[in-house]
């Protein structure tokens, strides 16, 4: 049996957050342009502090060789389409690199958006949140009773099929893939275990009627389960209500289980891991409500208390499943400061104010005063030799954003002296079957995400450029731009204040010379794309009142030091954040564990094995995330944990 210990190994997540500062400030667009107004535009210089990656994506196989085994490849951005060369020594061959201006816009604008209390203007408010769930989950059956949908409480008995190529088990093979999932049998029993199972209803000889739930199908699967619903003294069936979006989300879950981007093993063949999305059980969802819930379909579920009524939540497919949970991203940013995206001119952020944004409505949308240029390079010799800028990396394979994380993405919403108990979105698991739901304005989120700078480890830059243990489909090749290499670039700005010039002006450098720095491009996770952008001159366009000349003077940055507001305590995070000479670079990993020789298999020390071990025996969470001040300060510290052989399946202490 597999168990974890936790290691003295501490580890510093590559992301952490900056606080939501109070509340969103919005005002009508108007209110950002009273008073003196400027016109002119910032000359920028940026200076690469690790590699920076950002592919030219008109050829995905820019890099191959007749030997590559991965499956893309990419060159830098630059104005060539790679689309249209064909010829293998022109696509390997140098083209000038470009930084594109909307790839240095949004870098900015996120840092603006942090430092003064500018809204999440990326942010998805309609993404369903949701995360595997390690609780375990109670057998019933879906059903309507008297218009109303209910769930009927069943009993779970396992039982033995025959894996494929095998006659073992208490069914054939061949007669568990004719059956459908919910198919009516009758079964005997021993303890837990089907002793006998027939088609349809039989009432002797022993027998008593059940449901076979199939669940998701594969070539080793040993065992199924049989539903038995549960009768109180006078045999009546026992039932619990469920709300109407219980339902929807059910078939959310389906979703993302059947979407390709989410479930790495969808079609895959000739592996124990293929899966096909739940396709059977799918297609008996659908036409259940088809027929709006004439009919049967097995489930698991929680429950939960509404008032003094035991309600049945989290339907799934299986008893250990992904759950998707009532709040939104939307609902979570607008409980925690109404920082959701603006969309309304007459309503805008700081941020949108300056960078504009787009309204739902007509003629709500307010347009940019800024623009940036490209990012242009500047050689280092006079050949411009791609040999002193170039190199080539395998980057590994990289996950998307997990915030169904609570324990990283959120700040627990219960304070104990030993580990914390484990929290969703939406509720708080007080005991083994005991879910309390969260209140609206629970549970806090931590704030805005960034990436500590740190440099590449020596395993993260793959110079053989053969394939590293993991998938090779998710792989990349890339060609990067190496440290120490340098562009040029301008932000044009249209009718802006000296508050926001000054703004702009702290966003490019966070407050401080040459001590700070932004990320950029791909790869941030692995220590890529830190580049330093100073600000080389300013100038300001000037209109002589009598004649109408024009003209372009140079602007004393220091006349913006008396248009700062104070420091604020995001703006303070910030700094922290971008320090690229920070105290915990040196401890930068992702959560993984420790893998001694003679444990299983590689994937014991993959990054979600960390989330797993941090669940405890006694439903709490062992780690939350540090607070960006405890990580520099090295208090509460996370650490890795090692993945070991047990008598029993015990958890970290």
């Amino acid at each position: 049996m597999k168990g974890w210990k936790e290691t003295k190994k501490r580890f510093v997540n590559p992301y952490n957050f900056v606080p939501l500062d109070g509340r969103c400030e919005r005002h009508p667009a108007e209110y950002y342009r009273e008073g003196e107004r400027l016109t002119g535009y910032i000359e920028c210089s940026l200076t690469t502090l690790t590699p920076l990656i950002i592919p030219n994506t008109s050829n995905d196989k820019a890099l191959h060789t007749p030997e590559t085994q991965i499956k893309q490849s990419y060159s830098f951005y630059s104005y060539t389409n790679l689309e249209e060369v064909k010829d293998e020594a022109a696509l390997k061959a140098f083209h000038e690199p470009v930084i594109p201006g909307s790839e240095l816009r949004g870098v900015i604008r996120s840092v603006y958006e942090a430092a003064f209390k500018g809204c999440l203007s990326t942010a998805d408010v309609g993404r369903p949140l949701y995360r595997r769930a390690m609780r375990p989950k109670e057998p019933g059956i879906l059903r309507k009773v008297e218009g109303k949908w209910m769930i009927e409480l069943c009993e779970r008995y396992r039982l033995s099929i025959s894996p494929a190529g095998s006659e073992k088990g208490k069914i054939s093979r061949k007669t568990y893939d004719q059956w459908e999932e919910g198919k009516e049998v009758s079964i005997k029993l021993k303890g837990s275990r089907v002793l006998e199972i027939r088609s349809g209803h039989v009432t002797n000889d022993g027998f008593q009627p059940g449901y076979l739930h199939k669940g998701e199908a594969f070539p080793t699967k040993k065992s199924e389960s049989v539903f038995v619903p549960k009768r109180d003294e006078d045999h009546n069936k026992t039932l619990i209500p469920v709300q109407d979006d219980e339902i929807t989300r059910l078939n959310e879950v389906l979703s993302q289980y059947a979407d390709v981007k989410l479930n790495r093993h969808i079609g895959k063949r000739h592996t124990d891991k293929r899966h096909t999305g739940y396709a059977a059980y799918r297609k008996v969802f659908d036409e259940f409500q088809k027929t709006s819930g004439q009919g049967r379909l097995l489930v698991y579920y929680s429950t939960y208390k509404l008032g003094e009524t035991e309600q049945a939540t989290y339907l799934t497919p299986a008893m250990i499943s992904r759950e998707v949970y009532r709040k939104t991203v939307g609902d979570l940013l607008k409980a925690n400061g109404e920082y959701q995206p603006c969309t309304d001119r007459n309503h805008v952020c700081p941020a949108c104010g300056l960078f504009g944004m787009t309204g739902k409505e007509p003629k709500s949308s307010l347009g940019s005063r800024i623009r940036f240029s490209d990012a242009e390079y500047v050689p280092n010799d006079f050949e411009g030799s791609s040999r002193n800028m170039y190199q080539s990396i395998l980057l590994p394979e990289l996950g998307e954003p997990k915030p169904g994380a609570v324990e990283f993405y959120t700040m627990p919403p219960v304070k104990m002296d030993s580990g914390y108990k484990i929290w969703t979105y939406d509720d708080v698991l007080e005991s083994s079957k005991d879910i309390r739901p969260l209140d609206s304005h629970e549970p806090r989120l931590r704030g805005r995400k960034f990436y500590w700078h740190h440099l590449p480890k020596s395993g993260e830059t793959n110079s053989g450029l053969s394939p590293s243990d993991g998938n090779a489909a998710m792989q990349k090749i890339v060609r990067a731009i190496k440290k120490n290499n340098s562009f040029q670039f301008r932000i044009y700005f249209d009718q802006v204040t000296k508050k926001e010039l000054a703004q702009l002006y702290w966003a490019l450098t966070m407050g401080g010379g040459n001590k700070y720095a932004h990320k950029i491009g791909h790869g941030k996770p692995l220590g890529y794309g830190s580049a330093r952008i100073k600000p080389e001159s300013l100038r300001i366009r000037r209109i002589d009142p009598e004649s109408g000349e024009r003209s372009l003077s140079l602007f004393d940055s220091s006349e913006l030091n008396d248009h700062m507001p104070k420091r604020s305590e995001a703006m303070k995070q910030l700094q922290l954040m971008a320090d690229f000479e920070s105290p915990v670079s040196g401890s930068v990993s992702y959560p993984k564990v420790v893998v001694r020789e003679g444990t299983d298999k590689i994937n014991d020390g993959a990054s979600h094995q960390w989330f797993k071990a941090n669940m405890s025996s006694d439903n709490k969470f062992c780690k939350v995330l540090p607070t960006v001040e405890q990580e520099i300060e090295g208090k509460q510290a996370v650490h890795l944990f090692e993945v070991c052989k047990k008598n029993s399946g015990s958890k970290p202490k």
